[in-house]
């Protein structure tokens, strides 16, 4: 069944300048790594691309910046339209059978293979995954993932976060007619366990949340943000205990409440909204 949100990628141009405003903001980074595949021998072939991620104690973010442009990462003709929030990810804990169920339901889906990653000094990180193909996911690199070795994910170290950081709580994607992506998505995740689409929202069995939201819907949510034209993912949003910090950081939040958010224009082409945990 689908667990929930896994993580979700924030696609920059400048990746130290990235890393800099989340360091402020009072996330815990790893270091930048090139990132590899396997190739047909075995032995792994870069991708392109270089990132950072900061790990939470459910669900991570990844940033994301291309380094090879002739590589041929799968970012490469979304970013040709925006840099920003592409990727999103949702666990599962059987991607082989959810792949097979989604493709006899007939939901275009990539074939179902495992790669691994090496984590320094704990051994190598291994994963199922597919990704959803258009038109079933336009909005966004869609993507179903089953860990194989959970344990070496995390280590103590990478959860501890200065503004108190704990969770991802969703994704919201900018789509163009809001009846058509709740058909589309309600097909897509209508025929397996752990996703229920309710209103605007399918909701996963760990509480998070994919929102769909149209041009009207997202200017009534973040006013002044710069959106991405749809299809695009416009929003995430995460748990953290220590908003204060974030007030603090000097970085330009909007206030919601007692939320706040950064506007794509900000945040390298994404809202990133704070909620307290």
């Amino acid at each position: 069944m689908f667990i929930g949100l896994d993580h979700t990628g924030l696609a920059v141009r400048d990746l130290d300048a990235a890393r800099d405003l989340f360091v402020r903001l009072g996330f815990t980074l790893t270091p930048r790594e090139a990132l590899t595949k396997p190739g047909p021998d075995g032995k792994p072939l870069s991708t392109g691309a270089d990132n950072h991620v900061f790990m939470l104690e459910q669900g991570y973010q990844e940033l994301i910046t291309i380094t090879d442009p002739t590589a041929g990462h799968m970012l490469l003709p979304r970013l040709e339209r925006y840099w920003g929030l592409h990727i999103i990810i949702v666990e599962t804990d059987d991607a082989e059978g959810d792949c097979d169920k989604l493709a006899r339901a007939g939901i275009p889906v990539s074939p179902c293979v495992t790669w691994g990653r090496e984590v320094p000094g704990r051994g190598e990180a291994r994963f199922r995954f597919f990704v959803v193909m258009d038109p079933a996911a336009p909005e966004c690199v869609l993507g179903v993932v089953q860990h194989l070795t959970p344990e070496l994910l995390r280590t103590p170290e990478l959860l501890v976060h200065a503004n108190g950081a704990m969770a991802i709580r969703g994704c919201t994607m900018h789509v163009a007619d809001v009846v058509e992506a709740r058909a589309r998505y309600g097909r897509l995740f209508g025929s397996l366990a752990g996703a229920k689409l309710e209103g605007d929202e399918v909701r996963f069995a760990n509480g998070t949340y994919l929102r769909l939201s149209d041009k009207a819907a997202l200017a009534k949510a973040y006013p002044d943000a710069e959106f991405p034209a749809a299809p695009a993912l416009a929003a995430v949003e995460f748990s953290v205990r220590n908003m204060p910090y974030i007030a603090a950081s000097g970085v330009p939040m909007r206030q919601d409440g007692d939320a706040c958010w950064l506007a794509p224009q900000d945040a390298f082409g994404g809202v990133i909204r704070f909620v307290p945990a």
